[in-house]
């Protein structure tokens, strides 16, 4: 009997180990497409009904599908839950990962463009929690493996998000890398003279910023200049009328000040009209010019040709004459030269002649403009100059008392009638 039992009792251990083993195998097989932690759980639960005897293999078969059928329903009640509640974007990282590790595609299809959206607004946060990041990435490689499209959708849209300045770093880099791949791939391609029109190119862009710079630069000067002119005629304006004695805010300083303007306008627009007259009678001299020195040229062409003609003798050989082209061309390009440049001072003289003249009849027909832009007097003498302004200031007070008296008689005519 002992020796049956040594016998029955490795038998028997033997069996209940086989039987445990599948059981726990059936526990695993029913729950395959359950989260790993529901596995694992109905997994430990065969394993220990299966290690009380082989008789209970069924029973923990049964318990296994019971803990299956359980996680199934939990994971539908927590799927619902995830489509009404506002959840943050590691919650909603962990209900995409146990919809994708349980196997409901469509679920996880259907969470996955709201949980991107999340993750793209709370990448800052969810960055910082390397378990949510890493369980995101990968819910995206479940979600990849049954349905493509909706992995690929959202992966553009992290592509394409501001938010993520890891993506669009990663991005540029492979942007620049493909550039420089065409480029070497164009230049490979590139006959001799297109690299070399393609050279040019590059070498001519930061000359073009560069007068572009330059031209910006001059416009600032220009605007600082005549602000700089403005503020100073204003100076010498006050300085006039405080010299004088005239109280800017008094009717008579208001009145300096609208005519100083007026004259500062008027002034603006003759500077500006000169200009185009300048611009336009220069370039008809610069075309004189031209084809004064293109005759000139044509003339010393000919006149060198003709000395050759002359010293050409048929008995010899024809010797080099340097001296006599060089001679006629250095003279004819002299010619050319001295009428370009008489050209060109007759058109100056001209020009500073007629702004002369025009400024010397705008003094002349507006006094009040030629007081108050000369610097005023420093000292309290009596002067010339003072006396003129005396005069010109008694003219202005005459004038505003007899446009005074007019009112005055005026309105005594309408009050009488």
């Amino acid at each position: 009997m002992l020796e049956a039992a040594k016998w029955q009792a490795p038998a028997a251990a033997a069996a209940a180990a086989v039987a445990r083993e599948t059981a726990v195998a059936a526990a695993r097989s029913s729950v395959q497409l359950q989260p790993a932690t529901a596995a694992e759980a109905a997994a430990a639960a065969a394993a220990a009904a299966a290690a009380e005897g082989p008789a209970d293999a069924a029973a923990a078969a049964a318990a296994a599908a019971a803990v299956a059928a359980t996680a199934q329903e939990l994971l539908r009640l927590l799927l619902q839950l995830a489509n009404k509640m506002k959840l943050t974007a590691a919650e909603a990282v962990d209900v995409l990962w146990s919809a994708a590790a349980a196997g409901e595609s469509a679920a996880a299809a259907t969470l996955l463009p709201r949980t991107t959206q999340l993750c793209k607004c709370e990448w800052g946060i969810l960055k910082k929690k390397n378990s949510a990041a890493v369980r995101f990435y990968e819910a995206l490689c479940l979600v990849a493996a049954d349905t493509p499209a909706a992995a690929a959708a959202a992966l553009e849209v992290l592509a394409a998000a501001s938010s993520i300045p890891e993506m669009q770093q990663h991005l540029q880099q492979l942007e620049l890398q493909q550039k420089l791949q065409q480029q070497q791939q164009q230049q490979q391609q590139l006959t001799p003279l297109e690299e070399f029109e393609q050279q040019l190119a590059l070498e001519e862009e930061p000359e073009q910023q560069q007068q572009h710079l330059e031209q910006q630069q001059q416009q600032q000067q220009q605007l600082e200049q005549q602000q700089q002119q403005q503020e100073k005629q204003q100076q010498q304006q006050a300085a006039a009328m405080e010299y004088l004695g005239i109280d800017r805010d008094s009717p008579l300083g208001q009145q300096l000040v609208a005519a100083a303007a007026a004259a500062d306008a008027a002034a603006a627009a003759d500077a500006a009209e000169e200009e185009e007259e300048e611009a336009l009678t220069q370039a008809p001299a610069a075309a004189e010019a031209a084809d004064t020195a293109a005759a000139a040229a044509a003339a010393g062409e000919a006149a060198a040709a003709a000395a050759a003609a002359d010293n050409y003798d048929a008995n010899y050989k024809i010797s080099s004459s340097p001296h006599h082209l060089s001679t006629s061309a250095t003279a004819a390009t002299t010619a050319a030269a001295a009428a370009a440049a008489a050209d060109t001072a007759a058109a100056d003289t001209a020009a500073a002649d007629t702004a002369a003249a025009t400024a010397a009849a705008a003094a002349a027909a507006d006094p009040l403009r030629f007081m108050l832009a000369r610097r005023p007097l420093a000292g309290g003498v009596e002067t010339v100059e003072k006396a003129a302004d005396s005069s010109l200031l008694s003219e202005l007070q005459m004038s505003e008392q007899q446009q005074q008296q007019q009112q005055q008689q005026q309105q005594q005519q309408l009050l009488i009638a």
